[in-house]
């Protein structure tokens, strides 16, 4: 919490403040020096653990855990004053706001080129290649190739934040998380960033179009697959619909599955795999109930496995 002191000048100090309002501060502040003889009592637990013999680890490990849990009861518990945030959680949002601003590397752009200078070959490959990366997506332009300076802008024109895509505001998350990590906060503040996994399945190549249908209040009621001539229809579960009722919507439906065209499982193929997909029906059938005939999404009432 030594950041958040008001003479505090550091950059780490700074930053930090420009998220957490004053109030939140000055509570933060107040909890401080309960937070660090919380802390010291459980470093020193962990020590006397790590250097113990076997015939006082038991104990010890429990002196250890008793330290953790009340150190984790006290900024873990919602409190009034942070708006009925805890710590924990105070702190979080003010870094997560802090790793997403899309102004953070051009605002210190300066501090930032001396502190990737004074910092190890390895970290400064990291910042650089994630840099490279923002140039490559064109979400960044070097405005001196020299320097590699950077200006942070998706048209290559002047800056302007509101520019940037959900894509290219994800990119600048990753790179500012980078930066913190790395020259800001030393390691002592983690900044995640997770990539999604998207399954490939997703981009196979399909032979079929999907027109979709909508009710009066926009809500998705299904889609009708065209497909070598054939017109299939699906409800917005994705059943193949069997029967339907005089307004149009699913009684009863039939489960479906997807796999590779040849027949083949996914198990043991190499990717990429361009092997099409088709869908086959499944072996169950839902029927669905409407509450009166406003109720265009309906319930499933009972659902009757094939062939018994």
């Amino acid at each position: 919490m030594d950041l958040l002191e008001p003479d505090e000048q550091s950059l780490a100090g700074r930053l930090i403040k420009q998220f957490l309002p004053e109030k939140q501060q000055k509570k933060l502040i107040a909890f401080s020096q309960e937070i660090a003889s919380l802390e010291s009592v459980l470093r020193e637990s962990e020590s006397n653990l790590e250097s113990a013999t076997n015939d006082v680890k038991n104990e010890l490990r429990k002196q250890r855990d008793s330290a953790r849990n009340q150190f984790n009861d006290f900024i873990n518990v919602n409190r009034s004053g942070l708006d009925g945030l805890s710590i924990e959680k105070t702190v979080q949002t003010a870094l997560a706001r802090l790793s997403k601003d899309p102004d953070l590397a051009s605002r210190h752009q300066n501090e930032f080129e001396q502190f990737i200078k004074s910092v190890e070959l390895d970290k400064q490959n990291t910042i650089l290649e994630t840099r490279d990366q923002l140039v490559d997506y064109g979400v960044a332009k070097l405005n001196d190739v020299s320097s590699r300076k950077l200006s942070f802008d998706q048209s290559y024109e002047e800056y302007s934040s509101d520019k940037l895509t959900a894509f290219a505001h994800n990119q600048v998350t990753r790179f500012n998380s980078v930066l913190l990590n790395e020259l800001v906060f030393g390691g002592t503040v983690s900044f995640e960033f997770n990539i999604n996994y998207v399954d490939p399945h997703l981009s196979l190549r399909k032979q079929w179009r999907d027109v979709y249908r909508y009710g009066k209040d926009n809500h998705l009621l299904g889609w009708t697959r065209f497909e070598s001539g054939r017109e299939t229809k699906f409800n917005r579960d994705g059943l193949i619909i069997l029967e339907q009722d005089q307004l149009g919507r699913c009684l009863r439906c039939r489960i479906v599955s997807y796999e590779f065209a040849d027949g083949k499982g996914t198990g043991n193929r190499r990717y990429p795999v361009w092997t099409p997909v088709r869908h086959v029906p499944g072996n169950q059938v839902w029927t669905y109930q409407y509450a009166d005939d406003n109720d265009f999404r309906g319930r499933v009432v009972k659902r009757d496995n094939l062939g018994e």
